[in-house]
């Protein structure tokens, strides 16, 4: 992931800087093969695999984390790093500026404000990575700047506490049925009329009681853009005669979004 662009940056900077390169996979063999042809083996070390509850050690004696990643999802790495008191040096792909913010340059002067989290260089651009690396080393002030910004950070959005309080309040939310197009919708594909909506009890699952002429039902807005797994219909169906709510077979009908799953009675 950048790691090569690493290796490469290696060159413009000086003799005392080194790298250690943790984790291992299937480039590996061509990583240490660039490293060994540019003649830089008294400076990378590679670390091969480290078990996470032992990463924090080789954070502790590091100065910089940098991982100039080609494509990246959240980027729990370099979370981490930052709560280690790390600088932390990063392209700016996938969701890492979600949490990374990189002040704007005007040669080697720094133009930002108060909520600087890291340092952004160019992808696949090892002189860039080389000159991020430089001003982290010759300016002590923004490297201190860095490091208390993004530890901050990371403890108010990031705590597992946060996020589990966060995750609560959008479960513990208020479902708003379209009912509407709900209701048009059930009595076009299924003929239903007379049709009202109870919630029923549930934290995870949306489920509702649909009264009709026709019967009751069972009733599970399903928020995703995808159709469900034929193991999610079954569990449905089982959760469908657990409420009491006799199901024959699940029906799959979309009303825009959300898509909406309905149990159907079982004729007496």
């Amino acid at each position: 992931n950048g790691v090569g662009d690493l290796i490469e940056a290696m060159r413009y900077l000086p003799e005392r800087v080194k790298l250690l390169v943790v984790g291992s996979g299937f480039l590996e063999s061509n990583l240490k093969q660039k490293v060994t042809s540019l003649q830089l083996e008294a400076r990378i070390k590679f670390l091969g695999y480290v078990p996470h509850e032992k990463l924090p050690p080789y954070l502790w004696v590091s100065d910089i984390f940098i991982r100039p990643s080609l494509s990246e999802g959240l980027g729990n790495a370099f979370l981490e790093a930052m709560a280690a008191g790390l600088p932390v040096i990063a392209t700016p792909v996938g969701g890492i500026p979600d949490f990374l913010t990189s002040p704007p340059f005007q040669g080697r002067d720094m133009r930002g404000g108060s909520e600087i989290t890291g340092l952004f260089c160019k992808v696949n651009d090892p002189k860039d990575i080389a000159e991020k690396v430089k001003l982290l080393l010759s300016n002590d002030e923004l490297r201190k700047h860095i490091i208390r910004n993004a530890e901050k950070m990371v403890k108010e959005r990031y705590e597992w506490d946060g996020i589990a309080e966060k995750m609560r309040s959008v479960f513990n939310k208020p479902l708003k049925l379209p009912e509407a197009s709900l209701r048009t919708s059930l009595q076009k594909e299924f003929g239903l009329e007379e049709i009202n909506f109870v919630p029923l009890s549930g934290y995870y699952d949306k489920n509702f009681k649909l009264e009709s002429r026709q019967g009751n039902f069972f009733l599970k807005i399903y928020g995703f853009d995808i159709l469900p797994s034929i193991q999610f219909q079954l569990d449905f169906m089982e959760k469908c005669r657990e409420a009491g709510f006799p199901v024959a077979k699940i029906i799959v009908a979309k009303s825009g979004k959300p898509y909406f799953l309905i149990g159907e009675h079982l004729a007496s």
